[in-house]
């Protein structure tokens, strides 16, 4: 048997873990999730946020055009618009993907295709694992890296990579 002033401590201290469990608890619930897909062009896999895509599709036809930019696959109808495909491995300085078969759309009112070869997963991860840290060597495109359970990713920022695309039609148009 204990005596008085030890099962007095014994239940302060119970009851001090017990609230700071459920503090522990508040704090994560309140660090909002960021939504993320994880990708694949040739052998180096990549994020995007999902917030920075309006849509996915997958084996959408891609009627080929003639165009200056190699990186163009082609044009695809998407939700009775045309919209114009790149190659995502392309426009990041890898060989083209002929593999590629995903399109994230992404671009507001005059969208743009990115496509890719595979579709690693979706997942949910907490926005501190996103970091600016060890970038500096990343290709363009990519500010900052993912801690993900099967090792660190690339994020890739999608509305660089349109804003990219962008200047280099403008600067076309304007060489006709």
């Amino acid at each position: 048997m204990i005596d008085r002033a030890t099962a007095r401590d014994l239940v302060a201290a119970l009851r001090r873990e017990f609230d700071e469990a459920f503090a522990e608890a508040r704090v994560t619930e309140l660090v909002e999730p960021e939504a993320l897909l994880e990708v694949t062009c040739g052998q180096t896999h990549y994020a995007f946020r999902l917030t920075e895509i309006s849509g996915l599709l997958v084996d959408v036809a891609i009627t080929p055009v003639a165009s200056p930019m190699p990186e163009l696959r082609g044009i695809a109808g998407v939700r009775g618009a045309n919209v114009p495909v790149y190659d995502f491995a392309a426009l990041l300085g890898h060989p083209p993907d002929p593999q590629a078969r995903w399109v994230v759309l992404a671009g507001g009112t005059t969208p743009v295709g990115l496509a890719f070869a595979r579709l690693n997963r979706h997942v949910k991860i907490r926005r501190d694992a996103i970091t600016g840290q060890n970038v500096a060597a990343a290709p363009q495109h990519v500010g900052e890296l993912v801690d993900l359970p099967n090792g660190a990713r690339p994020v890739v920022s999608i509305a660089s990579l349109v804003d990219e695309i962008g200047r280099r039609v403008r600067a076309h148009r304007h060489r006709e």
